[in-house]
């Protein structure tokens, strides 16, 4: 089977393509990662600033570039991996086509697919292109769902695999996981805990190949859509000694946990507004 990674840039989700990954390559299937060029919004609020620069820009411009396994760079040894600025230039859809990739998934892509591409993995068989979404649907579409899970003091959040259609993350159902929240801990590092969990929801998928899986309509009276967080949200999460994010700490429990690497050996830059 040949499947396609539209990958984002934050950790969380090249966790998540590595670990899936790694067994498909080991079960003898080709992989194609495509991951974003990293971009920088100097424009956000400084909360968010911080979460995106450990959740993103530290580890393209600092960590991974020192690390001798794992990284994009080193993936790319088994499997092939590209950067691209737009996924629906004309000349991936071709590539794709060429490739005659038979299976997509998307996790946490931040670009919109276009119909062609949509279409072109529609016809390769029913549930072939899918969206790893962090948020358990139809109550939790759009960004920052882990986020506005804790601020609405939600029990437990989790991931959700459903079909793509051309509407953010409505596409019907396929599997649905998730965990208890632990409000001791930061915003991404309860998705952070989660990795594992979604790399199984992958893993069923595969197990149960894609196209016997039986998918449910997502209610749309049930469905809540959420966006960007606002200083009144971040505001709310403060008062709530909620943290989005608690830095270098974060960053050297994934090394040691997904790398095995003394920390001590890396350097790990702070942020600074």
């Amino acid at each position: 089977m040949k499947v396609a990674f539209f990958v984002g840039s934050d950790i969380t989700a090249h966790l998540i393509a590595m670990l899936s990954t790694e067994k498909l390559l080991s079960a003898g299937h080709k992989v194609y990662l495509f991951y974003p060029n990293l971009s920088h919004n100097k424009k956000q609020i400084a909360p968010l600033r911080e979460l995106f620069f450990y959740e993103r820009t530290i580890w393209h411009e600092y960590i991974f570039p020192q690390l001798k396994q794992g990284a994009p760079q080193h993936i790319s040894q088994k499997a092939f991996v590209s950067k691209i600025y737009n996924v629906n230039d004309p000349h991936i859809l071709k590539f794709i086509e060429h490739e005659e990739v038979e299976v997509g998934i998307s996790i946490r892509w931040y670009q919109k697919f276009s119909d062609d591409l949509i279409h072109y993995f529609e016809g390769q068989g029913v549930n072939q292109f899918v969206n790893l979404h962090p948020g358990l649907l139809p109550q939790y579409r759009g960004v920052f769902t882990f986020s506005h899970a804790m601020r609405n003091q939600e029990k437990e959040a989790g991931f959700t695999l459903h079909s793509m259609d051309s509407s953010w993350d409505a596409g019907p159902l396929l599997i649905k996981a998730s965990a208890t929240l632990d409000y001791t801990k930061s915003v991404l590092e309860n998705m952070l805990d989660q990795t594992q969990l979604a790399a199984n929801i992958l893993e069923d998928y595969f197990q149960k190949q894609p196209h016997s899986i039986q998918s449910s309509t997502q209610e749309d009276e049930s469905a809540g859509y959420y966006t960007h967080l606002t200083q009144p949200e971040i505001d709310q999460l403060s008062q709530q000694n909620i943290k989005l994010v608690d830095g270098s700490q974060m960053v050297e429990r994934i090394l040691c946990q997904y790398w095995k690497i003394d920390p001590n050996l890396i350097y790990i830059p702070s942020f600074t507004i």
